[in-house]
């Protein structure tokens, strides 16, 4: 039949297209300074956006060794932050130290901004981030709600160490909440976003600007096409091969 050739085709081309991936490879960037360290897993499945902020320090003595902010260069598309549970957020990590008594929230500790109120001195393109700390203004500290752009309810100040990411359970660095040892984050996508628009990459420690550890490489693989590119390939030759059979018959 002369169609047989045409219906292969559009059938393996719709199986191909429907088999295409929007879940892309997850992008990890890591750095580390003396004993300091964190590792930034950013992972994007259809219009949901990952983070997972970890510390990895060999220190932990002071409030200046806590994991406060991470900090990036955003291109093009719209971050918008998810509001999570606690234990989605945790993913398993554990609060330690001086927990609240009172009514909190991990996520309402946390926001994301863009853009900065500051130029990052060790990282002059980031212009964007997630953080628990004011950062010397560097972060809204917000009003008596709390700063917008928050991952949990109810919302709190931008202030201090407080939720901040250690990598030891011991002798903690002050009398204050801590994470041990990662978080979560999830952000709504919108606009022309991947994973090649994250650059820039660098982890705030402490509750000032200057220290800061930045990635020194920082260039994100190109996005995988998870296989498609080849199930197409494969349809060009079915249809060569339709093509090439019609003409034998004639």
């Amino acid at each position: 039949m002369k169609t047989s050739g045409k219906i292969a085709g559009l059938l393996c081309l719709a199986t191909s297209l429907a088999t295409m991936p929007a879940h892309t490879t997850p992008v990890t960037y890591s750095a580390s300074s003396g004993g300091l360290a964190g590792k930034a897993v950013f992972d994007l499945s259809g219009t949901t956006l990952s983070i997972t902020l970890s510390s990895l320090n060999t220190v932990n003595s002071d409030n200046s060794d806590v994991l406060t902010a991470l900090l990036f260069h955003l291109g093009n598309g719209t971050l918008t932050p998810t509001i999570e549970s606690d234990s989605t957020i945790l993913n398993g990590s554990t609060l330690v130290g001086n927990i609240p008594s009172g009514s909190y929230s991990v996520g309402g500790n946390w926001a994301y901004q863009k853009p900065l109120g500051a130029v990052v001195a060790s990282d002059p393109s980031a212009n964007a981030g997630i953080s628990t700390s004011g950062l010397s203004g560097l972060f809204s500290s917000g009003g008596n709600n709390g700063p917008s752009g928050v991952f949990g309810t109810p919302g709190a100040n931008l202030d201090g160490p407080a939720f901040g990411l250690i990598n030891a359970t011991g002798n903690l660095p002050s009398s204050q909440p801590f994470i041990y040892n990662s978080l979560v984050f999830k952000l709504t996508v919108s606009g022309s976003f991947d994973l090649s628009q994250i650059s820039d990459v660098a982890f705030a420690y402490g509750t000032t600007p200057e220290s800061v550890v930045v990635v020194t490489t920082d260039s994100p693989p190109p996005t995988p096409d998870g296989g498609s590119t080849l199930a197409l390939l494969g349809c060009a030759f079915a249809g060569v091969g339709a093509v090439g059979r019609r003409f034998r018959k004639a």
